[in-house]
């Protein structure tokens, strides 16, 4: 079985392949912007945890068609985790309406400036984009996965 963990980053998962550009968890190092490094219909599994945001939206399409590219038809599975984008937007329209500085910051600290005072902080910790169920499903339709199941993880 070939499974492959996208953006491993220090992120390891027995039996996954890491592939990413940087980080302890890689097994190969690849931009994820590139063509994957497998033959078409050829990965058994995919799973990508917060990688797809960290590309802006324009770049994703080409992205996702060549995940989709390498798993095996009917048989492939791709997870993908993002961070849901309408509490985020709740979040900033609270800020500006409460004229709330540190916490504008802190919005704009996730959505566009990585994640800041620790080791990770650079360019692939930039957010692109923010994700809703609709437009998660519409760009994972768009490239060729269907169907598509989106889960809304319960606070709490």
């Amino acid at each position: 079985m070939i499974r492959l963990n996208l953006g491993a980053g220090n992120q390891p998962y027995e039996g996954f392949t890491g592939i990413d550009w940087t980080g302890w968890a890689m097994d190969v190092q690849h931009d994820l912007r590139d063509p994957l490094p497998y033959a078409d219909d050829t990965v058994d599994d995919i799973y990508a945890s917060h990688v797809v945001e960290h590309f802006p939206l324009w770049q994703i399409p080409a992205i996702l068609r060549d995940w989709y590219r390498v798993l095996k038809p009917k048989t492939g599975l791709f997870w993908g985790i993002v961070p849901d984008g309408e509490p985020y937007v709740r979040l900033w329209q609270k800020a500006v309406r409460t004229k709330d500085w540190s916490l504008k910051r802190e919005c704009l600290a996730v959505f566009h400036g990585g994640f800041t005072n620790n080791e990770y902080t650079g360019i692939g910790q930039v957010h692109y984009a923010l994700y809703d169920q609709d437009l998660l499903q519409e760009t994972l339709g768009q490239a060729g996965f269907y169907p598509v199941h989106v889960f809304k993880q319960q606070a709490g």
